[in-house]
């Protein structure tokens, strides 16, 4: 009979690999001979936990989990096994700190040290700390091309979107078939505003993944930067052919053949991203706009009291949502609703001084454009009133 501590190790080193069938053959073995040393049973328990979690039953997983600790507790694989599981039920303070048992008994983990990056950039939002763990997992594995995408992807959301770039880079050289990487790549070099390397990028994110709807969606919007309109809408009808519920990218085909000076094709385009999001503001208040280019006067109105009604119900949710009083003022200037207009607009602009850059040019409010409260609100001594008023 094979040795039972030899067996043990062998069973140990295997389960955070999680080869599946293997895994499955061995565990008649666990149970039927082995049942007698503590460390089988946490080996036993933790297979139990492995299954578990194949089957989405993350809180019995878990239970698993716990009882294998109770025979092993200074296992690192099954403290973060666990913490795979926790984060998989949106308990993410707790799967940090089974990832932190795990790195408290093998500190040289690159991947429980990526896991932990993960919870903290995707779902805490706490952008540093998960920054360093990607660059502790990547001290002890410099190869590890996860890590760098995730570093990447934490850099971005730091807003140090350069260095975002450098890390993708960084990923590509180890893994150059790495679609996701590809693909945040381009968002990160869209926002820097190198729409033409952006869609290379996208473009080989999709030589390796044809099907993402969001890679082409995406690339959509670097042609649309790039005043490349028809092949944005190709982009987005990509898009929809795998995701046709996807709103987001209704909406934006039709802002697409609206400045093409396709309105009907527009409004059935606003109208689809509607039927998958009827409170689609943004959406009602563009369909409007594109039936009045097609002089349906009557469409139009009821169309714009469905975005102001959506504006508010947005408001409700965010009173702080700069660009929902903006677009009602836009609207109310459309309808010649001077008070309404500005005392909208005035709000947008106390919430982000930026707006009154915007209406100086914006073609929405040339309805307004003349009157003098118009005219005083978006001069400098707006900006003196303003102040004085909040120092009283």
């Amino acid at each position: 009979m094979v040795r039972r501590d030899i067996l043990a190790e062998i069973f140990r080193r295997a389960i955070p690999v999680q080869f599946q069938e293997w895994l499955r053959k061995m565990k008649d073995l666990i149970i039927g001979t082995l049942w007698e040393t503590a460390e089988m049973k946490a080996v036993s328990w933790s297979v139990k936990a492995f299954e578990l979690e194949e089957l989405g039953r993350y809180e019995e997983a878990i239970a698993s989990y716990d009882k294998a600790l109770e025979f092993q507790p200074d296992d690192s694989h099954t403290w973060w096994s666990r913490g795979l599981a926790l984060k998989c039920l949106g308990r993410y303070e707790e799967a940090i700190a089974s990832y932190d048992k795990a790195l408290e008994f093998q500190p040289d983990d690159p991947h429980a040290w990526n896991r932990r990056g993960a919870v903290l950039c995707d779902f805490l939002r706490r952008y540093e700390e998960a920054l360093a763990s990607f660059d502790k997992a990547l001290e002890i594995k410099p190869n590890f091309h996860y890590a760098w995408h995730n570093r990447g992807v934490a850099l971005g959301n730091l807003g140090r979107t350069e260095e975002a770039v450098a890390s993708y880079d960084k990923a590509l050289g180890f893994q150059p078939d790495y679609s996701d990487a590809w693909y945040n790549r381009g968002y990160a070099l869209g926002k820097l505003g190198r729409y033409e390397e952006a869609v290379a990028s996208y473009n080989k994110a999709l030589r390796f993944q044809p099907d993402d709807p969001k890679v082409w969606y995406n690339r959509g919007l670097a042609f649309w930067n790039l005043g490349r309109y028809e092949e944005a809408v190709t982009s987005w009808d990509k898009a929809l052919e795998f995701q046709p519920e996807y709103y987001h990218a209704w909406y934006s085909r039709g802002l697409t053949l609206a400045k093409l000076g396709r309105y009907e094709e527009a409004v059935a385009s606003y109208d689809k991203a509607l039927e998958f999001q009827p409170d689609y503001s943004d959406a009602w208040y563009s369909r409007g706009l594109a039936l009045e280019d097609l002089e349906k006067t009557e469409e139009a109105v009821a169309s714009y009291d469905e975005a102001i009604a959506s504006y508010d119900r947005a408001l409700a949710i965010n009173p702080n949502d700069a660009n929902a009083w903006y677009s009602k003022a836009c609207l109310y200037a459309w309808q010649q609703n001077l008070d309404a207009a500005i005392t909208h607009l005035q709000r947008a602009i106390d919430l982000d001084p930026e707006y009154r850059n915007l209406a100086k040019t914006d073609t929405d409010l040339d309805a307004i454009r003349d009157c003098d409260r118009f005219l005083d609100l978006l001069s400098d001594r707006s900006d003196e009133k303003s102040t004085q008023s909040h120092s009283n």
